[in-house]
């Protein structure tokens, strides 16, 4: 998703929304005017948004539009998850301003409201804000809203719910009626999914070769047919175990991606296992795993898609360029338990005493 086609769709929801009328009523009045009523992100052109940040008291993360869709400076410019980016912005457009909270500067630390500068240069949990910008191009700041504390239920609150937001410049601290998940940690806005979607049901074959032992590999004629483990009888086979082998394949999900100078042995991967699935359309995957936990406790993985000859449809070569271009040489965590499950021996897909 391009950053066009995310703004008009953001925009075409905030006019669904009603937000239309909020944005130019928005724009026409002064800064002084009351909030409340009114959405979070008004008279904002998403379509000039190039860079986004969210700086948090111990993390911050950096997403910045191009071509292909939004990229997570941090993480090697690793693609966004642009639903999700989506979705927040969206989220941000059709919120409304619940209530005034106060205008007194001597309560923003107790709701987390204070910026850096106002809390003597330093960033600290609980007392200064989350800050989210939206920037153009040249940098020039198109949006900024200042995050705090989820309200607690309390003396006069008979349940918790919403959470406190300001305007940097305004001493007013108003509540949203909905907590803002804006994610300071930059790993925690990559796109997670490492295949495409619903590709489980399209593996033909599944070769997993551990370092320095024999592959074992599952083979299917059709894909409504049972599994089948070369050298072993249908009948020993634990086909349910196979079926979660592919499964695990399919749902795989980056945490994070590792430091581009980062070396094997900080990765796990002194040793790599080779985890190949070929499709009924021609496409292949490659996946190395590494053999080790990372001292982050992670396991790390490269991943390549290839085509067989056969294969001339336009659509799955772009598909493939694409896929390539996006892992490249980066190395990507999964947890480990996730990885470690890819690597079962034989005897764990047999039925007992088979």
């Amino acid at each position: 998703m391009n950053v066009k086609k995310l703004a008009i769709g953001v925009a075409v929801l905030l006019v669904l929304a009603g937000g239309g009328w909020w944005a130019q009523s928005w724009l026409n009045a002064p800064r002084t005017a009351a909030r409340e009523g009114k959405p979070l992100l008004a008279a904002v052109d998403l379509t000039q948004a190039a860079r986004i940040e969210v700086v948090g008291h111990a993390a911050h993360a950096t997403l910045t539009a191009s071509p292909e869709g939004w990229l997570v400076e941090e993480q090697g410019r690793f693609p966004a998850d642009q639903g999700k980016l989506g979705s927040l912005l969206f989220k941000l457009s059709e919120e409304k301003l619940a209530d005034k909270v106060t205008d007194n500067p001597a309560r923003l630390g107790e709701l987390g409201l204070l910026t850096a500068e106002e809390n003597g240069g330093k960033l600290e949990e609980n007392k200064t804000a989350k800050r989210f910008v939206i920037r153009d191009q040249a940098g020039k700041t198109l949006y900024e809203l200042l995050i705090g504390k989820d309200r607690q239920a309390g003396p006069t609150t008979s349940a918790a719910g919403g959470q406190y937001v300001r305007f940097p410049g305004e001493a007013a601290a108003y509540l949203v009626g909905t907590t803002l998940l804006v994610d300071p940690e930059a790993k925690d806005w990559i796109q997670r999914a490492l295949l495409p979607p619903d590709i489980q049901k399209q593996f033909q074959r599944i070769r997993v070769t551990p370092a320095g032992k024999k592959p074992l590999v599952f083979a299917r004629e059709k894909a409504d047919a049972p599994w089948q483990l070369d050298g072993a009888s249908q009948r020993g086979l634990n086909v349910k175990e196979i079926e979660n082998l592919a499964k695990r394949i399919a749902d795989l999900e980056a945490v994070q991606v590792a430091q581009a100078d980062a070396t094997p042995a900080e990765l796990g991967r002194a040793k790599t296992a080779l985890v190949e699935v070929s499709l009924f359309d021609g496409r292949g995957f490659r996946i190395e795993v590494g053999e080790a936990q990372a001292p982050d406790k992670f396991r790390y993985l490269s991943l390549g898609e290839t085509l067989t000859p056969s294969v001339k449809d336009a659509a799955l070569k772009q598909e493939a360029a694409a896929f390539n271009a996006r892992f490249g040489k980066r190395h990507v965590a999964v947890q480990d338990w996730e990885a470690g499950r890819l690597l079962k021996e034989r005897k764990e897909y047999m039925q007992a005493g088979g």
